[in-house]
Protein backbone atom coordinates (compact mmCIF):
# COMPACT_ATOMS: atom_id res chain seq x y z
CA UNK A 1 0.00 0.00 0.00
CA UNK A 2 1.01 3.95 -0.56
CA UNK A 3 1.21 6.10 2.11
CA UNK A 4 -1.37 8.60 2.26
CA UNK A 5 -0.82 11.82 0.33
CA UNK A 6 -0.15 14.79 2.38
CA UNK A 7 -0.66 16.36 5.81
CA UNK A 8 -4.46 16.99 7.41
CA UNK A 9 -2.98 20.19 8.75
CA UNK A 10 -2.15 21.55 5.56
CA UNK A 11 -4.50 23.50 3.28
CA UNK A 12 -7.01 21.78 1.06
CA UNK A 13 -5.37 23.06 -1.98
CA UNK A 14 -1.62 21.99 -1.05
CA UNK A 15 -3.07 18.71 -0.16
CA UNK A 16 -4.71 18.76 -4.00
CA UNK A 17 -1.40 19.53 -5.54
CA UNK A 18 0.55 16.82 -3.22
CA UNK A 19 -2.57 14.35 -4.68
CA UNK A 20 -2.26 14.98 -8.15
CA UNK A 21 1.68 15.15 -7.96
CA UNK A 22 1.82 11.39 -6.64
CA UNK A 23 -0.68 10.48 -8.92
CA UNK A 24 0.92 11.43 -11.54
CA UNK A 25 4.18 10.40 -10.21
CA UNK A 26 2.49 6.90 -10.45
CA UNK A 27 1.49 6.80 -14.12
CA UNK A 28 3.48 3.38 -14.67
CA UNK A 29 0.52 1.78 -12.69
CA UNK A 30 -2.35 3.56 -14.04
CA UNK A 31 -1.17 2.96 -17.61
CA UNK A 32 -1.05 -0.44 -17.26
CA UNK A 33 -4.39 -1.04 -15.54
CA UNK A 34 -5.73 0.69 -18.35
CA UNK A 35 -4.04 -1.24 -20.99
CA UNK A 36 -5.18 -4.53 -19.32
CA UNK A 37 -8.85 -2.84 -18.50
CA UNK A 38 -8.77 -2.44 -22.50
CA UNK A 39 -7.39 -6.20 -23.18
CA UNK A 40 -9.79 -7.74 -21.05
CA UNK A 41 -12.79 -6.50 -22.38
CA UNK A 42 -11.85 -7.90 -26.02
CA UNK A 43 -10.36 -10.95 -24.05
CA UNK A 44 -10.53 -14.47 -26.44
CA UNK A 45 -11.48 -12.46 -29.29
CA UNK A 46 -9.84 -12.42 -32.57
CA UNK A 47 -9.52 -9.13 -33.38
CA UNK A 48 -8.64 -7.64 -29.65
CA UNK A 49 -8.16 -4.36 -29.06
CA UNK A 50 -8.62 -3.69 -32.84
CA UNK A 51 -12.35 -4.32 -32.95
CA UNK A 52 -12.70 -0.58 -31.94
CA UNK A 53 -10.92 0.79 -35.02
CA UNK A 54 -13.61 -1.80 -37.13
CA UNK A 55 -16.31 -0.64 -35.00
CA UNK A 56 -15.39 3.48 -35.71
CA UNK A 57 -14.65 2.45 -39.27
CA UNK A 58 -17.91 0.47 -40.12
CA UNK A 59 -19.72 3.04 -38.21
CA UNK A 60 -18.25 6.23 -39.68
CA UNK A 61 -18.88 4.37 -43.29
CA UNK A 62 -22.23 3.38 -43.02
CA UNK A 63 -23.23 6.45 -41.20
CA UNK A 64 -20.94 8.64 -43.91
CA UNK A 65 -23.07 6.40 -47.02
CA UNK A 66 -26.37 7.48 -45.69
CA UNK A 67 -26.08 11.11 -44.43
CA UNK A 68 -24.32 11.87 -47.67
CA UNK A 69 -27.48 10.56 -49.35
CA UNK A 70 -29.98 12.53 -46.88
CA UNK A 71 -28.06 15.72 -47.69
CA UNK A 72 -27.29 15.42 -51.14
CA UNK A 73 -23.52 15.83 -50.30
CA UNK A 74 -20.24 14.55 -52.07
CA UNK A 75 -18.72 11.40 -50.05
CA UNK A 76 -15.68 12.42 -50.85
CA UNK A 77 -16.27 15.57 -48.99
CA UNK A 78 -18.46 14.61 -45.99
CA UNK A 79 -16.80 10.65 -44.75
CA UNK A 80 -13.66 12.50 -43.36
CA UNK A 81 -15.28 15.51 -42.12
CA UNK A 82 -17.37 12.83 -40.55
CA UNK A 83 -14.69 10.42 -39.73
CA UNK A 84 -12.81 13.13 -37.85
CA UNK A 85 -15.58 14.60 -35.92
CA UNK A 86 -16.72 11.29 -34.21
CA UNK A 87 -12.98 10.27 -33.43
CA UNK A 88 -12.57 13.32 -31.43
CA UNK A 89 -16.41 13.60 -30.05
CA UNK A 90 -15.85 10.20 -29.44
CA UNK A 91 -13.11 10.79 -26.69
CA UNK A 92 -14.46 13.84 -25.47
CA UNK A 93 -17.60 12.12 -24.84
CA UNK A 94 -16.13 9.22 -23.18
CA UNK A 95 -14.58 11.26 -20.63
CA UNK A 96 -17.60 13.27 -20.12
CA UNK A 97 -19.71 10.63 -19.67
CA UNK A 98 -17.65 8.28 -17.73
CA UNK A 99 -16.77 11.15 -14.91
CA UNK A 100 -19.70 10.40 -12.98
CA UNK A 101 -19.52 7.40 -12.23
CA UNK A 102 -15.73 7.08 -12.17
CA UNK A 103 -15.35 7.19 -7.58
CA UNK A 104 -18.77 5.26 -7.71
CA UNK A 105 -17.11 2.38 -9.75
CA UNK A 106 -13.88 2.48 -7.59
CA UNK A 107 -15.42 2.80 -4.18
CA UNK A 108 -14.03 -0.98 -3.46
CA UNK A 109 -10.66 0.34 -4.02
CA UNK A 110 -10.98 4.04 -2.59
CA UNK A 111 -12.08 2.24 0.17
CA UNK A 112 -9.37 -0.23 1.14
CA UNK A 113 -6.85 1.56 -0.45
CA UNK A 114 -4.74 4.77 0.17
CA UNK A 115 -3.89 5.33 -3.26
CA UNK A 116 -3.95 9.40 -4.16
CA UNK A 117 -7.63 9.89 -5.06
CA UNK A 118 -6.35 11.44 -8.46
CA UNK A 119 -4.88 7.80 -9.07
CA UNK A 120 -8.49 6.60 -10.48
CA UNK A 121 -8.75 9.99 -12.91
CA UNK A 122 -5.60 9.67 -14.44
CA UNK A 123 -6.57 6.13 -14.95
CA UNK A 124 -9.92 6.31 -16.64
CA UNK A 125 -8.25 9.12 -18.74
CA UNK A 126 -5.74 6.60 -19.60
CA UNK A 127 -8.56 4.08 -20.65
CA UNK A 128 -10.07 6.96 -22.63
CA UNK A 129 -7.04 7.85 -24.22
CA UNK A 130 -5.82 4.30 -25.24
CA UNK A 131 -9.48 3.93 -26.98
CA UNK A 132 -9.06 7.19 -29.20
CA UNK A 133 -5.19 5.85 -30.29
CA UNK A 134 -7.09 2.52 -31.55
CA UNK A 135 -9.91 4.42 -32.76
CA UNK A 136 -7.04 6.75 -34.90
CA UNK A 137 -5.75 4.36 -36.96
CA UNK A 138 -9.19 5.79 -39.17
CA UNK A 139 -7.28 9.32 -39.32
CA UNK A 140 -4.71 7.48 -41.36
CA UNK A 141 -6.62 5.65 -44.03
CA UNK A 142 -9.02 8.56 -44.62
CA UNK A 143 -6.53 10.60 -46.27
CA UNK A 144 -5.24 7.30 -48.67
CA UNK A 145 -8.91 6.14 -49.75
CA UNK A 146 -10.37 9.75 -49.94
CA UNK A 147 -7.08 12.11 -51.09
CA UNK A 148 -7.19 14.49 -48.52
CA UNK A 149 -4.10 16.74 -47.99
CA UNK A 150 -3.89 18.88 -45.46
CA UNK A 151 -0.52 20.96 -45.14
CA UNK A 152 2.40 20.52 -42.99
CA UNK A 153 1.51 23.61 -41.06
CA UNK A 154 -1.67 22.36 -40.65
CA UNK A 155 -0.67 18.80 -39.12
CA UNK A 156 1.56 20.91 -36.93
CA UNK A 157 -1.67 22.36 -35.18
CA UNK A 158 -3.14 18.96 -34.82
CA UNK A 159 -0.80 17.75 -31.78
CA UNK A 160 -1.54 20.90 -30.00
CA UNK A 161 -5.04 20.69 -30.44
CA UNK A 162 -5.08 16.99 -29.44
CA UNK A 163 -3.19 17.90 -26.02
CA UNK A 164 -5.35 20.77 -24.87
CA UNK A 165 -8.66 18.34 -25.51
CA UNK A 166 -6.75 15.77 -23.40
CA UNK A 167 -6.25 18.41 -20.65
CA UNK A 168 -9.60 19.81 -21.26
CA UNK A 169 -11.09 15.94 -20.48
CA UNK A 170 -8.87 15.70 -17.21
CA UNK A 171 -10.08 18.90 -15.81
CA UNK A 172 -13.85 17.79 -16.50
CA UNK A 173 -13.09 14.95 -14.93
CA UNK A 174 -11.71 16.18 -12.10
CA UNK A 175 -14.63 17.98 -11.49
CA UNK A 176 -17.28 16.27 -12.32
CA UNK A 177 -16.56 12.87 -10.37
CA UNK A 178 -16.77 14.22 -7.27
CA UNK A 179 -19.97 16.21 -8.15
CA UNK A 180 -21.26 13.00 -9.61
CA UNK A 181 -20.37 11.39 -6.73
CA UNK A 182 -22.13 14.11 -4.45
CA UNK A 183 -25.55 14.34 -6.65
CA UNK A 184 -26.24 11.17 -8.31
CA UNK A 185 -28.57 12.46 -10.62
CA UNK A 186 -25.46 14.51 -12.22
CA UNK A 187 -24.70 11.29 -14.10
CA UNK A 188 -28.48 10.85 -15.70
CA UNK A 189 -28.15 14.47 -16.44
CA UNK A 190 -25.15 14.18 -18.29
CA UNK A 191 -26.08 10.87 -20.06
CA UNK A 192 -28.80 12.56 -21.15
CA UNK A 193 -26.77 15.98 -22.50
CA UNK A 194 -24.07 14.78 -23.96
CA UNK A 195 -25.72 12.96 -26.95
CA UNK A 196 -28.17 15.59 -27.72
CA UNK A 197 -24.62 17.99 -27.74
CA UNK A 198 -23.59 15.52 -30.15
CA UNK A 199 -26.29 16.73 -32.42
CA UNK A 200 -25.56 20.47 -31.63
CA UNK A 201 -22.10 20.12 -32.76
CA UNK A 202 -20.53 20.77 -36.19
CA UNK A 203 -20.21 16.54 -36.43
CA UNK A 204 -22.31 15.57 -38.58
CA UNK A 205 -22.41 19.24 -40.56
CA UNK A 206 -20.43 22.08 -41.49
CA UNK A 207 -20.68 25.91 -39.83
CA UNK A 208 -19.97 26.45 -43.39
CA UNK A 209 -23.91 25.58 -43.77
CA UNK A 210 -24.81 28.28 -41.12
CA UNK A 211 -23.14 31.29 -42.46
CA UNK A 212 -25.47 33.58 -41.06
CA UNK A 213 -26.07 31.64 -37.57
CA UNK A 214 -21.43 31.18 -36.81
CA UNK A 215 -22.78 32.09 -33.19
CA UNK A 216 -24.21 28.52 -32.51
CA UNK A 217 -20.72 27.77 -32.78
CA UNK A 218 -19.07 30.49 -31.07
CA UNK A 219 -21.04 29.93 -28.13
CA UNK A 220 -20.93 25.78 -28.02
CA UNK A 221 -17.60 24.72 -25.93
CA UNK A 222 -17.69 21.83 -27.39
CA UNK A 223 -17.30 23.09 -30.86
CA UNK A 224 -14.15 24.81 -29.95
CA UNK A 225 -11.98 21.48 -29.70
CA UNK A 226 -13.51 19.34 -32.50
CA UNK A 227 -12.96 22.02 -35.04
CA UNK A 228 -9.83 23.17 -34.10
CA UNK A 229 -8.46 19.71 -34.50
CA UNK A 230 -10.50 18.76 -37.39
CA UNK A 231 -9.85 21.75 -39.87
CA UNK A 232 -6.01 21.15 -39.62
CA UNK A 233 -6.35 17.52 -40.35
CA UNK A 234 -9.09 18.55 -43.60
CA UNK A 235 -6.24 20.84 -44.78
CA UNK A 236 -8.80 24.51 -43.54
CA UNK A 237 -6.35 27.20 -42.60
CA UNK A 238 -7.18 27.86 -38.16
CA UNK A 239 -9.75 29.86 -36.97
CA UNK A 240 -7.70 31.79 -34.66
CA UNK A 241 -11.36 32.86 -32.92
CA UNK A 242 -12.09 29.16 -31.99
CA UNK A 243 -8.51 28.84 -30.83
CA UNK A 244 -8.73 31.87 -28.04
CA UNK A 245 -11.95 30.69 -26.83
CA UNK A 246 -10.70 26.93 -26.93
CA UNK A 247 -7.36 28.63 -24.68
CA UNK A 248 -9.32 30.49 -22.76
CA UNK A 249 -11.77 27.51 -22.00
CA UNK A 250 -9.33 25.18 -21.07
CA UNK A 251 -7.42 27.82 -17.88
CA UNK A 252 -11.40 28.21 -16.93
CA UNK A 253 -11.85 24.49 -16.57
CA UNK A 254 -8.67 23.72 -14.60
CA UNK A 255 -9.18 26.01 -12.77
CA UNK A 256 -12.84 25.08 -11.58
CA UNK A 257 -11.11 21.38 -11.82
CA UNK A 258 -8.64 22.37 -8.99
CA UNK A 259 -10.80 24.12 -7.16
CA UNK A 260 -13.31 21.48 -7.12
CA UNK A 261 -11.25 19.05 -6.71
CA UNK A 262 -9.49 20.56 -3.57
CA UNK A 263 -12.57 21.21 -1.70
CA UNK A 264 -14.16 17.70 -1.99
CA UNK A 265 -11.12 15.55 -2.24
CA UNK A 266 -11.31 15.36 1.64
CA UNK A 267 -15.17 14.36 1.13
CA UNK A 268 -15.11 12.10 -1.79
CA UNK A 269 -14.69 8.93 0.79
CA UNK A 270 -17.55 9.78 3.21
CA UNK A 271 -19.62 9.82 0.52
CA UNK A 272 -18.96 6.51 -1.33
Amino acid sequence: MTVAVGNPDRSPYALARDDLRAGWEKRGSWWLLARQSIQSSYRRTVLGPFWITLQQLVWVLGIGVVYSQLFKVERSGFIPLLAYGVLIWSFIAGALTSAPALYSDSASYLSSSTLPVSFYTFQSLANQALTFLHSAVVMVLIPIVYGVRPTLAAIGLVPAALALILVNAFGAMLWLAPLGLRFRDVRVAINAIVPLMMFMTPIFWDPSQLPKRHWVVVINPMAWPVLSARDPLLGRPADRGLWMLLLAGTVVNLVIAFVSFSRSRRRIRYWL
